[in-house]
């Protein structure tokens, strides 16, 4: 059994594949509303990624396995109960 999703996306004109860890998928899956198991919820998370990655990494295209931890950092923070991650981002911003 694999530990690992992989997701074939479109960014910035080019065909790139990231991959995250099966958990991350899941719980972001559920959270858009989809059984984590269908092929629903593959085609949703990968588009929640192609359209998250464009929106916040914008013109600058991270190389080698950058794309995949930035990925796996925002679906994260998706998924994070909110109050946990407005204590996150009170600690980001002190810094």
């Amino acid at each position: 059994m694999a530990i690992q999703d992989r997701y074939h996306i479109r960014f910035r004109n080019r065909r790139t594949t990231i991959t995250v860890d099966r958990v991350v998928s899941e719980l972001l899956a559920a959270k858009l509303g989809v059984s984590p198991k269908t092929p629903e919820a593959h085609s949703q998370v990968r588009a929640w990624f192609e359209q998250t990655l464009h929106d916040k990494l914008g013109e600058n295209v991270p190389g080698g396995n950058r794309i995949s931890q930035d990925a796996r950092q925002y679906a994260i923070e998706a998924v994070a109960d909110k109050t946990l991650m407005n204590k996150v981002w009170d600690w980001r911003l002190e810094e």
